[in-house]
């Protein structure tokens, strides 16, 4: 079930992506948002062929921040050494994402909706993991790979 489409067409006339409601549909979705551009979806196709999904999560999980004001490329800002434990900008913008989309799907679904068609199709540690995977369903803090 569609809740939204971009507003924005592409050159072929065509909303660049559409957003899912995780429980409204035929099924459930744990991905929330799917590109529609055809020449987006080519793209991407693409760049995932060639191996761009594990190069994107290798470079999410590498620990050098560079070119970052601040930055001492160990994988933390410099901030009198506060911070050496936590992770450098990309994860915590990678965690930032996934908690986005977490609290998104929870906020799009009621208690009614998590009940009767989440913990009764799923089970309660399942429908628990669903409402609270990140980006494409993936577990927070882990990327895709």
């Amino acid at each position: 079930q569609v809740f939204c489409t971009s507003s924005n067409l592409c050159r072929h006339g065509h909303p660049q992506a559409f957003g899912f409601h995780p429980t409204n549909g035929p099924k459930l979705v744990s991905g929330l948002f799917r590109l529609s551009c055809p020449l987006l979806c080519e793209a991407i196709d693409e760049y995932e062929g060639e191996g761009g999904v594990r190069q994107l999560s290798d470079w999410v999980r590498t620990s050098k921040d560079r070119n970052v004001p601040g930055s001492d490329n160990t994988g933390t800002r410099n901030n009198n050494n506060k911070e050496e434990n936590k992770p450098g900008w990309k994860q915590e913008g990678y965690q930032t994402a996934n908690a986005i989309q977490s609290q998104l799907r929870y906020e799009l679904t009621t208690e009614e909706d998590r009940q009767s068609k989440l913990v009764s199709r799923l089970g309660e540690y399942n429908a628990a993991a669903f409402l609270g995977s990140g980006v494409a369903g993936i577990p927070p803090g882990q990327t895709y790979n």
